[in-house]
């Protein structure tokens, strides 16, 4: 079902119907050539190739496009991932990062714990995460 979208585009408001499939083929041909995704880049940020997996993960199983182009983002992030188990973004290992990896790969029911692209060093993505908790100070 389309929605319909109203845009100020030039100082006239214009209608804009969106599909689903228009809205996952724009998805789609913002993927880098190296297989990831990035806003101003052309190298692949692990937290931007993370979301562009999110929004795709419902429909991995029944598009053949999106499973291919999910599947050449995993090559990527795995790729990007540090010995240390972590991910980073603008130089950086953080703990932003990690998470929308763990989101990412728990959308396509990959358990980042146990699947050895996700595994560097031993370390894990969740590894990584929770080393973050000691840079908390707790107070009671």
């Amino acid at each position: 079902m389309p929605v319909e979208i109203f845009v100020q585009e030039q100082g006239k408001l214009v209608t804009v119907w969106l599909t689903r499939e228009k809205l996952i083929q724009v998805i789609l041909d913002a993927q880098l050539n190296d297989g990831g995704w990035d806003l101003s880049a052309d190298k692949a940020d692990p937290d931007m190739t993370a979301m562009a997996i999110q929004a795709l993960a419902p429909y991995y199983k029944t598009n053949e496009t999106v499973k291919a182009a999910v599947d050449k983002a995993l090559d990527v992030l795995s790729g990007l991932q540090q010995g240390d188990g972590g991910f980073g973004s603008w130089g950086t290992i953080n703990s932003e990062s990690c998470a929308q990896v763990i989101v990412a790969l728990t959308a396509l029911g990959i358990d980042p714990t146990a699947d050895s692209r996700f595994v560097k060093n031993g370390h894990t993505v969740l590894d990584a995460l929770a080393g973050f908790l000691s840079l908390i100070h707790i107070s009671e």
